[in-house]
C-alpha cells in the first residue's frame, strides 16, 4: 500500500512538472513571435494620443532620427529590430525581441496562469 501511494506522488509531481513546463515554453515562445508594440504608419496616430508627454523626458514634436517621424511619448527606436516601439523597455537578447508594450500586457497575464499550478 505504501509503496503504491509513493508512485502516485511521483507520478503527481511529474505530471505537473510536465504541464509548467510546457505553459513555461509556451509564454517564451510568445514573447518570442508577438510584436513588442511597433509602430508603423498605419498605427501612428493612435500611438500618438497613447501616453502624455511630460515636457521634459519624454518632449513632444521630437523626430526619430532613424524612421523620420514624430516620436510619440514613452517610445524608443531599437537599432536591432529596426523599428520604433511603443513604450518600449528594452531589447531581449533572450527571447530577440523588444520587451515593449504588447509584452508588457503579457508580463501582466502571466502570473495569474502560474496560481493554477
Amino acid at each position: 500500500e505504501r509503496e503504491r501511494e509513493r508512485h502516485t506522488a511521483t507520478f503527481q509531481f511529474s505530471s505537473s512538472s510536465f504541464v509548467q513546463v510546457l505553459v513555461n515554453l509556451a509564454f517564451f515562445l510568445i514573447a518570442s513571435i508577438a510584436d513588442a508594440g511597433s509602430i508603423s504608419a498605419e498605427n501612428h496616430a493612435a500611438a500618438m494620443s497613447e501616453f502624455a508627454y511630460d515636457g521634459q523626458v519624454f518632449v513632444p514634436r521630437r523626430l526619430c532620427a532613424a524612421c523620420l517621424r514624430l516620436k510619440p511619448a514613452r517610445s524608443k527606436h531599437c537599432g536591432l529590430c529596426g523599428t520604433c516601439v511603443r513604450r518600449c523597455d528594452h531589447h531581449c537578447y533572450w527571447i530577440n525581441n523588444c520587451v515593449g508594450w504588447s509584452l508588457f500586457l503579457c508580463r501582466r497575464i502571466a502570473p495569474f496562469f502560474f496560481f493554477f499550478f
